[in-house]
């Protein structure tokens, strides 16, 4: 079959145009050492000339073949499930169900696939798997489509009533994933624990973030939330609180920000993963237990040697004693970030505000009936002051959507 051959990345575009229908929908432009494919449905150059194709190109042209695939027109993983049995001269009865209810999608994490919830699930796949899993899967890690990834897993649904979001029940199936969660790792792990343990990391917004799959979550769709956090204006000295700091989901993004930010957080795994993205992100910062004390002199000779960010190893019951210690503190925002809902806070929070020597914007998260967003909205503002903006962050579930509700509470005039 015949391909189109441009050594210029920017001329992909204007090939592909002047080749027009005969261009493969079954295969994408692929990258060769440098050179770029284009995949054609013919195996002639009747109707082609390179004049036609390389007219205003800033790079070479050339025509090349290429076998056509017989599994072409499978999904990736359809057609690697397809290429496993024939490698192994396999005949597997219920290839053709096993082929129908292959996984369509997952997410990479670096260095892991992370496949969802209902992946592999059916009677058939646990058979097929009981069989050749460790096989199947180190031969899917092999091909180019997962380069430089070694581990497998299933995702499952995060507890709602669990307060330190921990992944219960996310599901290692191929690679070394550490130590086995119990009471005690995750609750006093060691450094030998967090040594051991296997992390992952993703790069969103141009930020680097790190965690343990095994032991705190990760949630991908807050991406949009992080953007939109990066647009807010943070002056120098301005002071940030995220009451539910996890990994730095949005503590990074502030910190980005340029602002000075207070973090507290419960889950022993999510602070080691936050003080990794902190110092992966080029932030000082400094880890508090709940028997260390923390003063005014403390805080301004951190704050001389670099720390721009505080974080407190305890619940956040206790920030407002804690900041305390503060004279006129510049607090722009504060952050409630916990699922399903982050109402423990609203007291700490609102009372936080109020002193505060600058205005401060409060960002309620919720999941909330999209029947019921406005009303909630309403209530938002009289808790806490002026309601400025409410955002649809992701579906949570059928008609529940993960909302942020932006409050503009109330200066403080004395």
């Amino acid at each position: 079959m015949l391909a189109v051959i441009v050594d210029d990345q920017r001329d992909i575009s204007t090939v592909k145009q002047r080749l027009g229908t005969i261009v493969s929908k079954r295969r994408k432009v692929e990258n060769h050492n440098g050179e770029f494919w284009i995949y054609c449905k013919t195996d002639n150059t009747l109707d082609i000339t390179l004049g036609s194709l390389t007219t205003g190109c800033r790079g070479s042209v050339r025509f090349g073949t290429y076998e056509e695939d017989e599994f072409a027109h499978l999904q990736p993983l359809q057609r690697l499930l397809k290429k496993f049995l024939r490698s192994r001269g396999s005949i597997v009865s219920a290839e053709p169900q096993l082929i129908e209810t292959c996984p369509k999608t997952w997410t990479l994490y670096k260095p892991m696939v992370l496949f969802g919830a209902n992946s592999f699930g059916c009677k058939l796949w646990n058979e097929f798997l009981s069989e050749y899993g460790p096989d199947f899967f180190k031969y899917i890690l092999q091909d180019e489509l997962f380069a430089k990834y070694t581990h497998i897993a299933i995702n499952k649904p995060i507890q709602n009533d669990d307060v330190m979001r921990r992944p219960f029940s996310i599901t290692p199936v191929f690679g070394d994933f550490g130590p086995e969660p119990n009471d005690k790792i995750f609750n006093e792990p060691t450094k030998k624990d967090f040594d051991q343990a296997f992390w992952c990391s993703a790069v969103q917004n141009g930020i680097y973030q790190e965690w343990a799959p095994r032991f705190t979550m990760f949630s991908r769709g807050n991406i949009k939330e992080k953007k939109r956090v990066l647009q807010f204006g943070c002056e120098k000295d301005d002071f940030v609180i995220d009451m539910y700091a996890g990994i730095g989901y949005f503590a990074l993004s502030y910190l980005h920000n340029g602002a000075t930010v207070f973090c507290w957080e419960l889950n022993p795994w999510s602070i080691e993963g936050l003080k990794r993205g902190l110092s992966a992100n080029g932030h000082n910062l400094r880890i508090f237990q709940s028997q260390d004390e923390f003063t005014l002199d403390r805080f301004n000779q951190l704050r001389k040697e670099g720390v721009t960010a505080f974080v407190f190893a305890e619940s956040n019951i206790h920030a407002v004693d804690r900041l305390s210690v503060l004279n006129n503190p510049k607090i722009r925002h504060i952050n409630l970030g916990l699922l399903p809902s982050s109402r423990d806070s609203w007291s700490a929070a609102k009372n936080l505000a109020a002193k505060s020597s600058i205005s401060t914007t409060i960002h309620v998260h919720e999941n909330v009936h999209i029947g019921e967003i406005d009303t909630f909205a309403k209530q938002m503002g009289v808790q806490f002051g002026t309601v400025e903006h409410v955002e649809k962050v992701k579906t949570f579930a059928p008609d529940i959507w993960h909302i942020v509700v932006d409050v503009k509470a109330k200066k403080n005039e004395n």
